[in-house]
């Protein structure tokens, strides 16, 4: 799968692709059979959330609870992603996909998302629904028979602070 690379502090817009741009759009032969992005004039940019989840599920975040940034790019009903930075201290290679089921007028309305976060050996199936100032709740459940409550909350445009605790609170 192809992973979007987009900064979320510039206009820029991404769109999957198997070459990587070494610079500029600039593609070298080398660069070829990788999996990267490649800037697309129209494509939709993509956008960074921070990933709050527990390992109860009841609802309710239990304090202090884990977390991490991923980036998630919505193109009509399907949805890619990555995570961005390190989860819990470790760097994670895994990939998001899914789609917006439900509602489409107004849009976000009545949507519930369906993420499958995938890599080696691990997979694990979000549920969520939008909530308040764009956030999105729900649940998760993983291949080794954990679940939990999942909270994605659009982080604000500009640098992305990466708490130094891992379990730092809400």
């Amino acid at each position: 799968l192809a992973l979007v690379l987009a900064s979320s502090s510039a206009d820029r817009r991404t769109a999957p692709e198997h070459v990587a741009p070494p610079s500029e759009g600039v593609v070298s032969a080398s660069s070829i059979g990788s999996c990267r992005s490649v800037p697309v004039a129209g494509a939709p940019a993509a956008r960074r959330y921070r990933l709050w989840w527990d390992d109860s599920l009841d609802g309710d975040l239990e304090r202090p609870c884990k977390q991490c940034i991923v980036e998630l790019q919505r193109v009509d009903r399907t949805l890619t992603g990555r995570f961005v930075g390190t989860v819990l201290g470790e760097a994670r290679t895994a990939t998001f996909t899914g789609e917006s089921v439900g509602s489409t007028s107004p849009p976000g309305r009545g949507d519930l998302w369906i993420l499958q976060q995938r890599e080696p050996g691990y997979v694990c199936s979000y549920q969520l629904s939008p909530s308040r100032h764009g956030a999105w709740n729900g649940t998760w459940r993983d291949s080794r028979g954990r679940t939990g409550t999942a909270r994605l909350s659009p982080v604000p445009e500009g640098p992305i602070l990466v708490c130094a605790r891992p379990h730092e609170e809400l």
